[in-house]
């Protein structure tokens, strides 16, 4: 990368090592002004590391950071045009919410009008108005994290960094701010970079998510393009938890591939590299494609695979039932819409697919985060 102006923050060949182990490696990514980017992946992948050399927490051993054209590898954190909201709060408890969110802005000798301005702007923002004068030790962990976002937001920096600053809240306070979150991005127009380890909210919020493992990038793509299209086991695994099934390929056709499964014979789309006979791959099937319904493999859709098996669990999560099914030599899980007709465990069921939804992918790799 040369951060030639057509990338607005442009993270170029980064290195760091940690006693001799390298965090990040040769790493490499472009962010256009404006953008939503989630760096995801399982805990140690880099991500922390990645998004603390951004903030200028931490130096970069090789290669360097340019944000909006301008190399700011050397710059030192409180000089650079950034600020981070953290996992844990670090409101000053001292201070009320007004002061807290202000300081930043007296630092710089922002006048008190256009400081009471712009406090109360961001306090909008993140929908707590009224809030100025209360204390700190008040406040609910939502709320709490809401005034860390502000304080944030106030002093206009040209990137938002976040390190996985919901993780610590309840599901629904989490999802609430998931979606007040993308409000702010859209109003704002600004750049965020958000590290997590939940692929749904990864999958929910970003216009881009950078899949990491081992301190490199294992895939690049707007949600939509990584769950329908992984490049490798490991990201299908990891975005979507999809039944797995290693299989051998028997036969390869001009629009389908047949696999070996035990002994099974199963049918899936051609992947985009090209395979063998005998080559080792993993079919991979999402839960919400499978069909579920009682009794025998129907004869009159011959174009679906179809397995027989037994309910071995089921688990009521709301709008959708997640069911288990036993074949016998491997399981299967099965997504289903809570409307419909919930069946009880030891019921005999055929799960059927549609080929072209099942992903077949090289089998040669750990897939395991």
């Amino acid at each position: 990368m040369t951060g030639d102006g057509r990338s607005y923050l442009c993270v170029d060949s980064v290195t760091k090592l940690f006693d001799g182990t390298a965090a990040v490696q040769d790493f490499e990514l472009e962010i256009a002004a404006g953008e939503f980017v989630s760096l995801l992946g399982p805990s140690g992948c880099g991500k922390t590391t990645l998004l603390r050399i951004v903030a200028g927490l931490e130096f970069p051993d090789t290669g360097r950071i340019l944000l909006d054209g301008r190399d700011i590898t050397a710059t030192p954190a409180h000089k650079r045009p950034v600020n981070m909201v953290f996992q844990r709060v670090t409101l000053f408890p001292h201070l009320n919410v007004f002061d807290n969110i202000a300081f930043g802005l007296r630092l710089r000798r922002t006048s008190a009008a256009e400081t009471r301005t712009r406090v109360g702007d961001a306090l909008d923002l993140v929908r707590l108005p009224g809030f100025a004068e209360r204390a700190v030790r008040t406040l609910s962990g939502g709320q709490a994290q809401r005034v860390a976002l502000a304080r944030a937001i106030v002093n206009r920096p040209k990137v938002l960094l976040f390190d996985e600053p919901l993780s610590a809240l309840d599901l629904q306070i989490r999802r609430e701010l998931q979606q007040e979150l993308k409000d702010i991005h859209r109003e704002l127009q600004g750049t965020f970079v958000y590290v997590t380890h939940d692929q749904e909210e990864a999958m929910s919020m970003s216009d881009r998510v950078v899949v990491m493992r081992g301190g490199v990038i294992v895939q690049v793509g707007d949600p939509v393009e990584l769950y329908r299209s992984p490049t490798s086991l490991f990201v299908a695994s990891f975005v979507g938890s999809p039944n797995v099934w290693p299989g051998t390929v028997a036969a390869v056709e001009d629009r389908r591939v047949v696999v070996a499964v035990g002994d099974r014979r199963l049918e899936a789309s051609p992947p985009t590299a090209p395979v063998r006979p005998g080559d080792r791959v993993a079919l991979v099937l999402r839960s919400e494609v499978l069909t579920l319904s009682d009794g025998v493999p129907d004869d009159a859709a011959p174009s679906l695979c179809a397995v027989e098996g037994t309910v071995a669990d089921v688990r009521f999560v709301g709008a959708v039932v997640s069911y288990r099914i036993d074949l016998g030599d491997r399981r299967l899980t099965v997504s289903r819409s809570s409307q419909t007709e919930i069946l009880a465990e030891g019921t005999r069921v055929t799960v059927a697919w549609n080929p072209r939804d099942a992903l077949l992918l090289s089998a040669d790799e750990e897939r395991t985060p």
